[in-house]
């Protein structure tokens, strides 16, 4: 579907129903209010089976650093974890994975308030990443980061994908730092103990970063407003959130029409979709609109299908409601 429009519809589905419905990816925006429905991150792609020729993947994750011991230095002993923010891209048309990995887009010391935001580049063409386990059959990668210099291992990272209906999910990532005795700073503080890499539950801010977590910005925002209906209308979202049937808001019928209702306020939506014009701004706009009260009307009869009170359906189409008005502001 060429309609720019058609494309907000889907993006306006990942935001209801999760990306596996929209065949869409994560959200650029992660603030924006969405439905958690407890599904695992979005990470990558691949081709018709997880051992084919094909596999994408590429995200941002937040990580925390936690420090396994005590420092010489009792100033250094007090410090919390350190954060940092990591891009992970792997790209393979083989059974093998030629990674490019960014590390430290910014890293922060909270003991001492101080920040490195120039970025550390690692890759296995500058043989800085070594692969040390490889199964896409299973999901399973591991690799190794490696000293610049000596070409020796300083981290040890492995990563648990899911792989569902097109869509690879990230189960878990864990990962751990040799202790460092090496390092110049160890003459002040003393070796460096072994540092835990965790991701963090949920999205927060640490100017100036953002982690991403398991739960994004825009799924806690979900989840506050759940927490704020009654106890029996959360006993409905529990149960809904637990069966994956539930997540079809409309039949295959009613989408259909819904997607006919859009294409007949445009009179030659046909010449649109072969490319032969484009869509006005006036028609943009008013597609817009069209897709989201679409959605929002498909959510209500949802909501009252589903037994949510009067007081949880207001709420919940409140926030999808700003989901939407979000997203067409951004297009």
């Amino acid at each position: 579907m060429k309609m720019r429009s058609w494309t907000i519809a889907a993006l306006f589905l990942a935001i209801l129903v999760g990306p596996q419905a929209a065949g869409a990816p994560l959200l650029e925006d992660e603030s924006v209010p969405r439905i958690n429905w407890g599904d695992k991150p979005v990470i990558g792609t691949y081709d018709d089976k997880p051992s084919a020729s094909y596999v994408s993947i590429l995200f941002k994750i937040g990580v925390e650093g936690h420090y396994q011991g005590a420092f010489r230095d009792a100033a250094a002993s007090a410090r919390g974890p350190d954060h940092s923010q990591w891009w992970i891209n792997c790209l393979t048309a083989k059974p093998d994975c030629s990674m490019k990995w960014l590390d430290l887009d910014c890293i922060i010391d909270t003991a001492v308030q101080s920040s490195d935001c120039a970025g550390d580049s690692y890759s296995t063409y500058d043989e800085t990443i070594k692969i040390t386990g490889i199964n896409w059959g299973t999901g399973n990668l591991r690799f190794d980061v490696l000293d610049a210099v000596k070409k020796t291992p300083h981290a040890h990272i492995a990563i648990k994908m899911k792989y569902d209906g097109g869509l690879i999910r990230l189960e878990s990532l864990s990962g751990y730092s040799d202790p460092d005795a090496s390092s110049p700073i160890t003459k002040v503080i003393g070796p460096i103990p072994r540092i835990d890499y965790q991701v963090p539950q949920q999205t927060y801010t640490l100017a100036p970063l953002k982690l991403r977590g398991w739960i994004s910005e825009g799924e806690k925002k979900w989840d506050d407003t759940i927490k704020t209906l009654s106890p029996q209308d959360q006993a409905i979202w529990g149960r809904l959130k637990g069966d994956p049937a539930s997540r079809r808001i409309q039949t295959e019928a009613q989408s259909k029409a819904s997607g006919d209702k859009l294409r007949r306020l445009i009179p030659d939506a046909a010449a649109v979709d072969a490319g032969k014009r484009k869509l006005t701004p006036s028609e943009e706009s008013l597609l817009d609109k069209a897709a989201a009260d679409e959605m929002l009307e498909a959510m209500r009869l949802w909501f009252v299908k589903s037994g949510f009170s009067q007081e949880a359906q207001t709420k919940l189409l409140a926030l999808l409601a700003e989901s939407f008005r979000l997203q067409q502001g951004k297009h």
